[in-house]
């Protein structure tokens, strides 16, 4: 279990890394727009980082005009994870829905319930 909710977050850091590079941002200046310090984001993209909240994700992501759809799409067709590996990733992901605005959490919930199905 732990190997699946390892290499999600590796999945999940390259993906971001990516995206960044592609909307031609440093981490730091990605940083300054988002008011996240660098290290953080360095975490993220490292993988390092298990304990994102799905807040965080969601305001950097927004500051790359990147849809969470897309995104978790690409984290998921990465191949290191596939979707319902691992149940309780998923659940625990779930959990932190409530974080974001009802709009959002409408559709991260239908999202998890889908990979919770496969």
């Amino acid at each position: 279990m732990a190997d699946a909710y390892q290499d999600f977050f590796k999945s999940l850091g390259e993906t971001l890394k990516r995206k960044r590079v592609e909307a031609g941002l440093t981490q730091r200046q990605l940083g300054e727009q988002t008011n996240k310090p660098q290290s953080a984001i360095a975490r993220i993209e490292s993988g390092g980082n298990a304990d994102v909240h799905l807040r965080v994700l969601y305001e950097l992501l927004s500051a790359m005009k990147v849809e969470m759809d897309e995104f978790f799409s690409e984290v998921i067709s990465l191949g290191t994870v596939k979707a319902g590996d691992d149940k309780d990733l998923w659940t625990r992901m779930k959990a932190q829905v409530d974080l974001l605005g009802d709009e959002d959490k409408i559709w991260f919930a239908e999202l998890v319930e889908h990979c919770l199905a496969k």
